[in-house]
């Protein structure tokens, strides 16, 4: 595990131990005994770090959100799209939060008020958040999400078209 160097946040000291996310914790269920994947990190504008990865228990699958001052302490929020409503019981998971490049920092932008992060694999879709914890599916109709991206034969995303992590361009 690594923690931040305090000049530039770029730079890192490995700590002598581990520290994984998955834990003893709320989120157990949604975790266990599959564990934690495809870990997307930002920052958020006020510092704060915000992780979107895969909660996969063997049965199921989605989206978890967590956040960390340092890289060491997290707290969890669990699912992106909520434990309740239409989208508890649906399988999503690779979320990718849109960024802006500032001083060498991939930073969490705000688009018209509000964050934004594509999600999904095959078919990719975007969600809303005010908050980077919260996340609201852009729909056509209740339940029912705008596909923004999805596979296509023949086209270099025939294969598993699939959002990846934040990057400077």
């Amino acid at each position: 595990m690594a923690s931040p160097s305090q000049k530039d946040g770029i730079h890192f000291t490995r700590l002598p131990e581990t520290r994984p996310l998955s834990a003893e914790d709320s989120q157990k269920a949604r975790e266990w005994p599959g564990g934690v994947e495809d870990p997307r990190l930002v920052e958020a504008p006020d510092g704060t770090y915000v992780l979107t990865y895969t909660q996969w228990n063997r049965k199921t699958y989605t989206i978890g959100i967590a956040t960390s001052p340092d890289l060491v302490h997290w707290t969890k929020h669990g699912p992106a799209l909520g434990d309740t409503g239409p989208y508890a019981t649906l399988m999503y998971k690779s979320g990718s939060i849109v960024t802006t490049f500032d001083k060498g920092r991939l930073i969490a932008a705000k688009i018209q008020g509000k964050f934004w992060m594509y999600w999904g694999e095959i078919e990719v879709r975007a969600a809303s958040s005010q908050d980077l914890i919260h996340w609201t599916p852009v729909e056509f109709a209740p339940g029912k999400p705008v596909v923004v991206l999805h596979d296509r034969p023949g086209h270099f995303d025939s294969g598993f078209p699939e959002v990846g992590a934040a990057r400077r361009s």
